[in-house]
């Protein structure tokens, strides 16, 4: 009553058959990795071009992430009216400042203000004219020009 197994082995399955499979498998992978990399490739050159060679996009490039150093800030005269009841406040300040080098912009911080006007003046000279001024909020800066 014993039991017997008997077990068919298949000559036909040669290494280079296998080395056909796996090669395929690696044929569709670089196929992959190649489409991956061409999509990439593309959507950076269509990047570039609309944000740098598109006519008529107006973009704010300054020199700056951090303010200058040219100017120098000697003195400080600040009014405040706070509200404490609703959380906010009104003012003015005054700045007193050393100009090292001619500039044309004058940069301030202004995280979570609103800047209602701008005036300069002063000591030696006549004052010099603000032909304008901007907030920018993304390195919340005010740009007096």
């Amino acid at each position: 009553m014993g039991r017997s197994m008997n077990f068919a082995v298949d000559e036909t399955a040669t290494p280079a058959a296998d080395t056909k499979k796996s090669g395929g498998y690696l044929q569709i992978i670089l196929i992959v990795l190649s489409f991956l990399f061409i999509l990439v490739l593309v959507v950076a050159v269509v990047f570039v071009v609309l944000y740098f060679v598109t006519p008529g996009v107006e973009t704010k490039v300054y020199p700056w992430v951090r303010l200058p150093t040219d100017l120098a800030p000697s003195y400080y005269d600040l009014y405040l009216l706070l509200n404490l009841d609703d959380g906010y406040f009104t003012g003015s300040v005054t700045i007193t400042f050393a100009c090292a080098l001619p500039t044309k912009y004058i940069v301030l911080h202004s995280h979570e203000l609103e800047i209602f006007s701008v005036e300069l003046a002063s000591a030696t000279t006549s004052a010099p004219t603000v032909s304008r001024y901007e907030e920018d909020d993304e390195n919340e800066f005010l740009i007096i020009e």
